[in-house]
């Protein structure tokens, strides 16, 4: 039972594609560039809590950031553990290693992004499919005003996968019955999660509906591409974690205004290592 809560929570933990800092509170921690060890500055408790959110810092009572009443000075105190957590950040996104808050660091937090990183990576257990030929049907949630972007870029997505892998995807019913069921609905307000899914066997999709979603080619600067984060989502359905190269579709920081709908070779040789070359 332990060993199961522990995977639902990382799930939980993973597969949010969120803004984790850009937003109401991070114009008031800019100032934190150039903040190394041995300063004590106002703000450094949210750095601690997004490198712990994504497994670079384990907060305990030696960090200042316990459930206890620790200080303020304690929880925004660059020590040597901050120091070690902002140099693995780096190291994994191929930043300059130098563990102070750098200019380059703070905007690559800043940006969207979807949870845990790695080279390309599985989930704990390496759960995947017995099976290569997946069906997909949407829920009730899916108005049929939203059904035909939401289609298309679903659609767009499992065929760009089919094309590079041995996966065969068709749409099925009802949703009691179909390996992956879709859904969309209001998740947490515009500019934070956008999509949540899945790993192996669950088959479970759901995008934001308040997003201000485009199937476009090229969507406007405040857009999110419904077809980049479809793609995404599907490579976590069929067993897949995070990138750290940038061109991965599995990459997990993610731009409005942009796309990314090709899977690039790291994708590829990550479903190869999880399933074998067709």
């Amino acid at each position: 039972m332990a060993t199961n809560l522990s995977l639902l929570l990382s799930i939980i933990l993973h597969l949010l594609v969120i803004q984790p800092i850009r937003g109401h509170s991070f114009k008031s921690l800019q100032h934190l560039e150039g903040s190394h060890k041995g300063q004590t500055v106002k703000g450094l408790h949210e750095i601690k809590r997004y490198l712990s959110a994504f497994g670079h810092l384990k907060l305990n009572h030696s960090i200042g950031l316990s459930s206890d009443h620790a200080s303020v000075k304690d929880k925004d105190e660059f020590d040597e553990h901050l120091e070690r957590a902002i140099k693995s950040f780096q190291k994994n996104f191929h930043l300059n290693v130098t563990g102070r808050l750098d200019s380059s660091t703070l905007d690559v937090m800043m940006t969207p992004r979807c949870g845990h990183e790695s080279k390309y990576a599985f989930f704990p257990g390496k759960p995947k499919w017995n099976k290569k030929f997946l069906t997909y049907t949407f829920d009730s949630s899916v108005t049929p005003e939203v059904l035909d972007k939401l289609s298309f870029a679903m659609q767009t997505g499992f065929e760009e996968w089919h094309k590079h892998t041995q996966f065969t995807f068709a749409r099925g019913q009802p949703s009691s019955t179909s390996d992956i069921v879709i859904g969309i609905g209001h998740i947490d307000g515009r500019g934070k999660v956008l999509a949540n899914s899945l790993p192996p066997t669950s088959g479970k999709l759901s995008f934001d509906a308040d997003e201000n979603w485009s199937i476009n080619d090229k969507p406007n600067a405040d857009q999110i591409d419904m077809v980049s984060i479809a793609t995404h989502e599907i490579g976590h359905i069929i067993g897949l974690q995070h990138s750290t190269h940038p061109d991965a579709v599995m990459y997990p920081f993610f731009y409005a205004g942009k796309t990314r709908r090709k899977l690039s070779q790291d994708d590829i040789d990550g479903v190869f290592a999880l399933y074998g070359k067709p």
